[in-house]
């Protein structure tokens, strides 16, 4: 374990400046267990970096920062065991090319396997939850490795345990894929996205997982020109009640979800608001993408924490609605 100090501006993708006086890589659990052993004898905590797409960092982390170096990658059958440092992108298309099938609609999405299930992220009617079979986390309060089962994670939209327990550190995901290709086309409507079947699954997956790419692209900023964190806002979930007692919601369009639950789009409330385009300083919501916050120069955490919460007040005063945050402060 080699602890050392280091420049983090290049750790998250909206480009915060941010240092850690103790930063380290660690390969495996037992690396894990050391250091934990470390931090119990300095009373200092450990925070764990995936690859800083969907976290706001401070501009001084007081505690050890541990970014891991797990890179395994292990297929049996339609079972396939990921190690947290990988990069989700690259887990998907690893997965195709081993012919395990299902993740394609999550293709693109930024960030590593590890933080994947934290957020529960999901894309175009999927979410990861429908594939995790278990998870392999280190347990710091108790020191040791513990497996959560699919039903343990209490997972939901953009939900799970992991964001409740902070001393839970995933080290491995493994996942049940599909051995045949089925597009999962909900979320589109007939004609608007299409890819031309292929009598080989692997290639049809691919140009489908492809496909997906290119819609994300042509609707969020590309972080290397425009540092961001992807969507900031959840998408709002209300019920039927709620829905039809509130006039000003008439307008909008609907998702519909399982029980008494309708999804709202935050992008659209944003948009009504007149607030795509707003700047604070060098922080800004994108004219291309209202729900990207962009960091055109120097910022910092607490300019991003007063843009949000003048979105929350604005769209709260309009619409009676509070939008939470997808971004995990640090």
């Amino acid at each position: 374990m080699n602890l050392i100090r280091k420049n983090l501006k290049q750790y998250n993708s909206l480009r915060l400046s941010s240092k850690a006086d103790l930063f380290c890589e660690y390969e495996n659990t037992d690396e894990l267990k050391k250091l934990n052993g470390y931090c119990r004898k300095n009373n200092l905590r450990i925070c764990v970096l995936g690859e800083g797409t969907n976290t706001i960092f401070p501009s001084r982390f007081k505690d050890v920062v541990a970014k891991s170096k797990n890179k395994k990658f292990k297929v049996e059958k339609n079972t396939v065991k990921i190690g947290a440092g990988v990069n989700w992108n690259e887990a998907v298309f690893k997965t195709i090319k081993n012919g395990c099938f299902g993740l394609e609609n999550l293709a693109g999405i930024p960030g590593s396997v590890g933080a994947a299930p934290i957020q529960n992220i999901g894309a175009y009617g999927s979410e990861i939850s429908e594939f995790v079979k278990n998870l392999e986390c280190f347990d710091i309060k108790k020191n040791r490795v513990v497996n959560f089962l699919n039903k343990d994670c209490k997972f939901g939209y953009r939900k799970s345990v992991f964001q409740l327990n902070k001393g839970l550190i995933i080290n491995e995901v493994t996942l049940t894929l599909n051995q045949k290709f089925s597009p999962n086309s909900s979320y589109f409507s007939p004609g608007i996205f299409s890819v031309k079947e292929d009598s080989n699954d692997i290639e049809y997956a691919k140009n489908w997982a492809n496909k997906i790419i290119e819609l994300r692209e042509s609707k969020i900023p590309n972080k290397l020109d425009y540092p961001n964190v992807g969507s900031f806002f959840k998408n709002p979930l209300v019920s039927e009640k709620f829905f039809q007692n509130n006039k000003k919601l008439e307008k909008l369009k609907t998702f519909k979800r399982e029980g008494d639950q309708i999804k709202l789009s935050a992008a659209e409330m944003i948009d009504k608001s007149d607030l795509k385009g707003m700047r604070l300083n060098n922080l800004g919501i994108s004219s291309k993408h209202s729900l990207v916050f962009v960091n055109f120069g120097i910022t910092t955490s607490r300019e991003v924490k007063e843009l949000e919460n003048r979105v929350i007040n604005v769209i709260m005063a309009t619409y009676g609605i509070k939008l939470e945050s997808e971004p995990i402060y640090l």
